[in-house]
């Protein structure tokens, strides 16, 4: 499933190429998984006719961890919102 999801971010992605393309496994710190693939999706993707495939992302079931797979960049943006979303929710 995971190489699957690889090879078509590298055949979909552009002007990215697989080298530019990395994956990382993020635990996330309060919220559920679920939620926080689908927010991130919607905000790197896009929604409706709008969307466009910039990074994949899908949460892990029995763990409190997402998969993104995307640009070095993408991944620290996913990162740092992810890192942030606990902050907000325990002030």
């Amino acid at each position: 499933m995971l190489a699957l999801s690889v090879v078509a971010f590298a055949l979909a992605a552009e002007p990215q190429t697989a080298a530019d393309v990395s994956i990382v496994v993020i635990r996330v710190p309060v919220s559920s998984p679920k939620e926080a693939a689908r927010v991130l999706d919607e905000i790197f993707n896009g929604t409706g006719e709008t969307r466009r495939r910039r990074i994949v992302v899908f949460f892990l079931p029995g763990t409190r961890s997402v998969v993104v797979i995307g640009s070095r960049v993408d991944i620290l943006t996913a990162r740092e919102l992810l890192s942030g979303c606990g902050r907000q929710i325990m002030d």
